[in-house]
C-alpha cells in the first residue's frame, strides 16, 4: 500500500499523548483507506507508492499535481490541511477506539499474520527489520481482495468508487472487514478520510524535489501492491477451494 495511506493511518493509530502505536487501529485505518487510490486523482502515476522522491519530482509528476488540483478540487495551502488535520484527526481516533471497544483488534484478533505489523513497518520475522514499503501478506490481500468496482478483472485499478464488501472471500479476513464496516460507519469517517488522504498526497509531492535534493526517501521499492499484478499479488490471492 502506498504512502499516501500509511501516514494517515499511522497517525490514527499512535497515541497522541504517548506515542504509543496499535497495529490493530493501524490495519483498520489501512483497510479503510484503501478506499481511495492513487488513479483517482492521477491516473498518470497509479504506479507510484510515495516512497521514491525520485518518481515524484519529476517534470511529468509534478505536472499531475497540478492537473489534479484543477480536476478534483484538491487544496494547495498547507494552513488549510492542518485545519483539516486538527478538524478530522480526533473524530477518527474517537471512531476507532469505539470500534476496538467492539471488536478484538489485536494481532490475534484480526488474524494479522504471518509477521508483524509495526510502527516501523512490517516485519516478515522476529529477525527482520521492519520494512515500512511493504504491507506483509494479510494487509496484501485485505487491501486488494476485500473492496468491489475496479475497472479490471485483475483489480489493479480502480478510477471510480470503491466499495468494501459485504463479506470477505477469506475467513481469516472477516474480522478485520466487519471491524472496518463498523469503523467507517461512523458519521463522517470516509469523507473525512478522504480529505486527509488528498492532503497527504499533495504533502508527498510538494516535498518531493527537496526530499530528492536531501537524499530522503527511498530509491526504489517493490512497488504498490493495490495496481501492480505481481508476485505478491498471487501468494497473497484467493485460493480455489480444494476438491474432496
Amino acid at each position: 500500500m502506498c504512502k499516501f495511506h500509511k501516514d494517515v493511518a499511522r497517525d490514527i493509530a499512535t497515541d497522541p499523548v504517548t506515542g504509543d502505536f496499535n497495529a490493530g487501529h493501524y490495519a483498520v485505518a489501512m483497510l479503510a483507506m484503501g478506499h481511495f487510490r492513487m488513479e483517482q486523482y492521477m491516473p498518470e502515476m497509479y504506479h507510484a507508492d510515495g516512497f521514491v522522491p525520485a518518481e515524484l519530482a519529476t517534470e511529468s509528476a509534478q505536472g499531475a499535481l497540478k492537473a489534479a488540483f484543477n480536476r478534483a478540487a484538491m487544496r494547495s495551502c498547507p494552513h488549510a490541511m492542518q485545519r483539516d488535520y486538527d478538524k478530522f484527526m480526533p473524530m477518527i481516533r474517537d471512531a476507532m477506539a469505539k470500534t476496538a471497544a467492539q471488536f478484538d483488534l489485536t494481532h490475534e484478533g484480526l488474524n494479522i499474520g504471518p509477521g508483524k505489523i509495526t510502527k516501523d513497518g512490517y516485519k516478515a520475522t522476529c529477525c527482520a527489520q521492519p520494512d515500512p514499503t511493504i504491507n506483509g501478506p494479510f494487509m496484501d490481500y485485505a487491501i486488494v481482495y476485500l473492496f468491489d468496482g475496479y475497472d479490471d478483472a485483475e483489480k489493479t485499478m480502480a478510477t471510480g468508487k470503491l466499495t468494501l464488501l459485504e463479506e470477505s472471500p477469506s475467513a481469516q479476513h472477516e474480522g478485520i472487514r466487519m471491524a472496518t464496516e463498523y469503523f467507517i460507519a461512523h458519521d463522517g469517517i470516509l469523507p473525512a478520510l478522504q480529505q486527509l488522504f488528498e492532503d497527504t498526497v499533495v504533502k508527498i509531492f510538494k516535498d518531493a524535489p527537496a526530499a530528492l535534493a536531501e537524499g530522503r526517501g527511498y530509491q526504489e521499492t517493490k512497488g504498490c501492491i493495490m495496481c501492480h499484478d505481481d508476485e505478491r499479488r498471487e501468494e497473497a490471492a484467493p485460493k480455489p477451494p480444494k476438491n474432496g
